[in-house]
């Protein structure tokens, strides 16, 4: 059995609930550039309107965790059989 999906990334001390897309509006999160979580999150900006997420495009997966790590970013997104 094969599970997949997509994830967000966060520290252990990242309190705030995600239950769909529109709960990272207004944060900071780290992505793969030219991927398709990119355009996931490019397409939910619509439903941001006035508190845009604010996008970190990165060129590594391990870049994505970095950020999280060193707080430039809240979140990361990225696919669950990566982790």
């Amino acid at each position: 059995f094969f599970r997949a999906g997509m994830v967000f990334i966060a520290k252990s001390s990242y309190s705030d609930s995600i239950n769909q897309l529109t709960d990272v509006c207004g944060k900071r999160v780290s992505v793969l550039n030219a991927s398709v979580h990119l355009t996931v999150l490019l397409g939910a900006q619509n439903s941001c309107a006035q508190n845009p997420i604010r996008l970190l495009p990165v060129a590594t997966f391990p870049e994505v965790l970095a950020a999280v790590n060193n707080g430039t970013a809240a979140l990361g997104f990225s696919d669950e059989p990566v982790l």
